[in-house]
């Protein structure tokens, strides 16, 4: 929920601020986690307010970095975002080998972990305060840096300093047509009979989207709702797997030991999540520049082809982690894991940025909020939920300590089914990825008009005050 409200706020105040608040709040919310643990307070509600503001501040920093990234990384945008984006598998990962090591050390606790990344997240906070985003491109001013040659107005229209085809680190181009549709340009209160047809090349501001608006509008595009769909159930097999990995290992006798599986699963989902997403995102830029043009054709031409590229890395990597329901050897069980894994974390920076370019450039804030929010529901909340219930009707005797019994080890048959419908799971992600790239070569567009005439009309487009929609 804060997500979606983070990203109305993106609209209406400076990033760097609400990157600096956000920060803050993650630092305390960690140390105080710390602080409620067994070693300290001990106190379970205490706990759970502050992993509750941790996930606030989580929000509010989300809605900003991708897009902030997007913009800020030219044509090498889909590594730069590929590598914020492995922070998630190498931090997940991370935090299996180091829970591991506290776990089974003396006179620890989880709340000495909490302790070291509320350190370490206190460093990270300390370089937030010393950004200068007078350095970075002006993002309340159309993208344009400085440096960047203003339209030519006259006296009567307002210099906004953006260009008059805007142009996104995507290659992506805000088609001027014809005629231009400003609405409520100079009166909010106007309504849409007060509009004004001006000449092609005039910028304009327009009146910011209420909070509805902004959420209606983003699901009214179809390919929005296709690539998020698809999305949370990639997200939920990747969390299901993340979840229970360790777990199967040990039912299926692959290692012997809690530790040993913990540590190896972690580093392998680690290695495969840091080598494969910064590999898929040189491969999305590769993608995109084959598709370079700035027409309306060349944008769908690209967005289409960047969601072939996700959908083929999505189907490798499941064809190839499939066999670790069937293997037995330790070798190859870890091999094909590893080879499956990096594939699918390839894919997660092409399917952001199919994200971002599924909506109008400045609603790409709240494009963002909105599939987290629907990822967690619809993805990685449910995922481990019905995954465990499916593996304890499928091997009732695996669960908890008794993963090493006897009686595990006859239901091991339970455990590799458990598996394949994981993966069976994956094909609807590769199926809606399917549709929605069918929807953008079909002409679909990215969002409807809205009852005020202030999104995409089909009459024309409307030059964006803000390519990212962030101050």
């Amino acid at each position: 929920v804060a997500i979606v409200i983070s990203a109305h706020m993106v609209h209406r105040h400076r990033w760097r601020p609400m990157v600096i608040l956000g920060s803050s709040l993650w630092t305390f919310s960690v140390w105080a986690s710390a602080f409620a643990g067994p070693s300290f307070a001990g106190n379970y509600v205490a706990l759970l307010l502050a992993r509750m503001v941790s996930g606030v501040s989580e929000a509010i920093l989300q809605c900003i970095a991708p897009p902030l990234i997007q913009k800020t990384g030219g044509k090498h945008a889909g590594v730069w975002l590929a590598l914020y984006y492995t922070a998630i598998p190498a931090g997940t990962a991370g935090g299996y080998v180091f829970g591991s090591v506290v776990a089974n050390a003396e006179g620890m606790d989880f709340d000495t972990a909490f302790a070291f990344e509320g350190a370490v997240g206190f460093l990270l906070l300390a370089c937030c305060c010393y950004i200068d985003d007078d350095r970075l491109p002006k993002l309340s001013d159309g993208g344009a840096p400085a440096e960047s040659p203003s339209v030519s107005t006259d006296d009567e229209t307002p210099d906004l300093s953006a260009p008059l085809a805007p142009t996104d680190s995507f290659g992506a181009s805000n088609v001027v047509r014809k005629r231009v549709f400003v609405a409520r340009e100079l009166h909010p209160e106007d309504g849409p009979e007060d509009a004004a047809l001006i000449d092609p090349g005039t910028p304009r501001r327009r009146a910011p989207l209420t909070f509805r608006e902004e959420i209606s509008t983003c699901l009214s595009s179809q390919i929005f709702v296709l690539i998020v769909f698809s999305y949370s159930v990639y997200t939920g097999v990747i969390i299901a797997i993340s979840t229970f990995g360790s777990s199967f290992v040990l039912a299926l006798g692959i290692l012997d030991t809690e530790k040993k599986a913990s540590v190896t699963f972690g580093l392998i989902a680690s290695a495969a999540g840091i080598i494969g997403t910064p590999l898929g995102g040189a491969y999305i830029d590769r993608v995109k520049a084959r598709h370079s043009g700035h027409t309306e054709e060349d944008d769908r031409q690209r967005l289409a082809a960047i969601l072939e590229a996700v959908r083929r890395m999505i189907l490798m990597g499941t064809l190839l982690t499939w066999p670790i329901s069937v293997v037995r050897r330790p070798s190859l069980f870890m091999s094909f894991f590893f080879l499956g894994m990096s594939f699918l974390f390839a894919s997660t920076s092409g399917m952001n940025i199919a994200i971002m370019l599924s909506v109008e450039p400045r609603l790409i804030p709240n494009a963002i909020a909105l599939c987290t929010f629907m990822i967690h529901l619809f993805g990685d909340v449910p995922s481990p939920i019905v995954v465990g219930l499916l593996k304890d009707w499928l091997a009732p005797s695996c669960i908890g300590e008794n993963v090493t019994s006897d009686a595990c080890k006859e239901e091991r048959g339970g455990i590799r089914d458990t598996l394949i419908y994981i993966f069976l799971w994956m094909t609807w992600s590769i199926v809606l990825l399917w549709y929605a790239k069918r929807a953008v070569l079909k002409g679909e567009p990215n969002t409807k008009e809205t009852r005020t005439g202030r999104g995409n009309g089909t009459d024309g487009a409307v030059l964006p005050l803000n390519e990212t929609g962030i101050i």
